[in-house]
């Protein structure tokens, strides 16, 4: 008897990642978007950074063509990406990129529920989507759905969010070609990193991250560490629901204006107060998730395990969650392949996924020169 497909919830980089190599290996699967097509091609004009060997496994693996890759470049020239470097993309172009070809892919499917099986059952959990539709009958189920997964809040409730006590304010801005070139372009040398710039412990960074011939799509980020215990401090926020993300106090502003003097070009034309309050902005909070190996060998013997930043998130700063994301697929794609239980790819990873984590938390302390309880003053 075939077994049934692997069902893949959620079509970001790893899921995407997974479904290429799947793919390729003739491994059934049905890939599961809470997204319709329409929303999925509209989300995330952002720029990432890829390393080398994400490059590597992207095309080896997944299959997916150079010139493919290369067209989703932030930097358009020809030598972009040349060698052994890391190199800036844009998110919604790589995936993209990745969803051509893909066969088995279902649009708006948003999870209602993980029905686990009855203790002392061999039988694989089952997820149930709002349409009415289910995963099939012991299939094994691939938790990709990124940093707010529901798979993971349904197999590791206990697993919450770590709120890193860094405020950063996140904006997006429309640039006309002619205006960046003149005010902008002068002061990037290389498309492929993100300018910043330090005052204290508060860092200003700018990122290009679309450049087209009319237009440069560009988005920046205000980030420092929470104010000393005590004092008042606006901008942190951990309590806050998600969609208190858009609430932003008139305090940051105030902040700003009073940084702004001393900002050196071009952060002096980005971070200018009057400015900001028409771009859309963003509260991050600097989050981290590390599911506990017990609740993840748990869930393999239910036939679930989970990817990405479903498993182990890092703070937004400093990520580098969709090279982790695409080495958990290309990994979990092989152990697919053989039909070997998932339990021994989470035993083969899960001490990567804890690295990964703590190394995520360490680079946002060391970019802003302070621990976490470190305290931040204008």
């Amino acid at each position: 008897m075939p077994r049934p497909p692997i069902s893949i919830i959620g079509a970001g980089i790893s899921g995407l990642t997974l479904s290429r190599c799947l793919q390729r290996r003739k491994v059934p699967f049905v890939l599961y978007e809470r997204d319709t097509s329409e929303q999925i091609s509209k989300r995330h004009n952002y720029a990432i950074t890829i390393s080398p060997r994400s490059r590597e496994l992207l095309i080896s693996d997944a299959g997916l063509d150079a010139n493919a890759l290369n067209g989703t470049f932030v930097d358009p020239s020809p030598s972009s990406g040349e060698g052994q470097k890391s190199v800036r993309v844009n998110r919604r172009k790589l995936e993209s990129a990745l969803r051509q070809g893909i066969q088995g892919m279902r649009y708006g499917h948003k999870l209602q529920d993980v029905k686990l099986p009855t203790s002392g059952s061999d039988a694989n959990a089952t997820v149930l989507f709002e349409n009415g539709e289910q995963t099939p009958d012991g299939s094994t189920i691939i938790g990709a759905d990124g940093a707010h997964s529901a798979v993971r809040k349904a197999i590791a409730p206990e697993a919450d969010f770590t709120i890193h006590s860094f405020p950063a304010i996140n904006g997006k801005r429309r640039l006309q070609r002619s205006l960046y070139e003149a005010q902008i372009a002068p002061y990037v040398s290389d498309l492929n990193h993100v300018l910043e710039h330090k005052s204290g412990c508060s860092i200003f960074g700018i990122s290009i991250d679309d450049v087209k011939d009319e237009t440069v799509d560009l988005s920046y980020t205000y980030s420092r560490p929470r104010r000393p215990a005590g004092e008042a401090d606006a901008l942190y926020t951990p309590d806050r629901p998600n969609s208190g993300a858009k609430d932003i106090p008139p305090q940051f502003y105030e902040e700003i204006a009073t940084l702004h003097p001393s900002l050196p070009a071009p952060f002096d034309l980005i971070f200018e107060s009057d400015t900001l309050k028409k771009d859309r902005l963003l509260s991050w909070l600097m989050r981290s998730v590390s599911v506990p190996r017990e609740a993840s060998e748990a869930a393999a013997g239910q036939g679930m395990v989970l990817v990405g930043e479903a498993v182990h998130l890092t703070p937004i700063l400093g990520s580098y969650g969709a090279n982790e994301g695409i080495e958990d697929a290309v990994a979990l794609a092989g152990i697919l392949e053989r039909g070997t239980e998932v339990g021994l790819f989470v035993g083969e990873r899960v001490a990567e996924w804890e690295r990964w984590v703590g190394e995520g938390v360490g680079r946002l302390e060391a970019m802003h020169g302070v621990g976490e309880g470190g305290g931040a003053r204008l």
